[in-house]
């Protein structure tokens, strides 16, 4: 029986998720013991969105003003406070890590689908995987990993469906929602969401004319 090739469970996504996760738990592990770990009442953001989150679990979704605060990560995180118990920081981390790792897959994803060199791609993933900042946020009770996901995630398929000659009406509505979704968590997805609207549609008119060759392959 002739010998089969087995793909490799291991593609640079999953290896770009594990190292990033790893890295990420074993920061947590040494950080959840430190009173820095547990938010301050009333002295900062993260306090704030712990008492948020903690409303959302006892069944307070909407905020009080129109602008009283993007609700996203609070309804995630008061969702995993009434599944695992109120200000659960530690499983508040280790789902934040999880997104976090899966946002450097997505780099990889993004890179590779750019047409990047296979080394680019790897430094710009373990740039992030190891970024203190990155590192850090995705622990703590900020909306700052869940925004990096989204907005990765939204250029990711933005690309993939502009390379695309005909990409389906479903694929850029799902593209669209996800923008609304993204902005329910962070404003400037409003702004990223219209340039990249006019972007598209100018490229796209653009790669109609046979007299601007240099844009075609955008």
């Amino acid at each position: 029986m002739p010998d089969v090739d087995v793909p490799s469970r291991w593609t640079p996504p999953r290896l770009a998720f594990a190292g990033a996760f790893v890295f990420r738990l074993l920061f947590l592990l040494s950080f959840k013991d430190n009173p820095l770990f547990v938010p301050v009442t009333g002295g900062s953001d993260r306090s704030l969105y712990d008492q948020l989150a903690v409303a959302v679990a006892g069944g307070a979704w909407w905020p009080e003003g129109v602008f009283q605060y993007m609700p996203l990560y609070a309804w995630v995180l008061g969702l995993l406070y009434k599944l695992f118990g109120a200000s659960n920081f530690v499983v508040a981390g280790l789902v934040g890590a999880l997104v976090d790792a899966g946002t450097c897959a997505l780099i990889v994803r993004f890179g590779r689908r750019l047409g990047c060199a296979g080394w680019a791609v790897a430094v710009a993933a373990a740039l992030y995987a190891l970024y203190p900042l990155a590192v850090v946020y995705s622990v703590l009770t900020m909306p700052n990993t869940l925004n990096a996901f989204f907005v990765i995630l939204f250029a990711e398929r933005v690309t993939a469906l502009t390379a695309d000659p005909r990409p389906a009406w479903r694929a850029w509505l799902a593209v669209g929602l996800l923008a609304g979704v993204t902005c329910l968590s962070s404003a400037r997805m409003l702004l990223i969401g219209l340039t990249t609207a006019v972007t598209v549609a100018v490229l796209r008119i653009l790669r109609g004319l046979t007299c601007w060759p240099p844009l075609l392959s955008l």
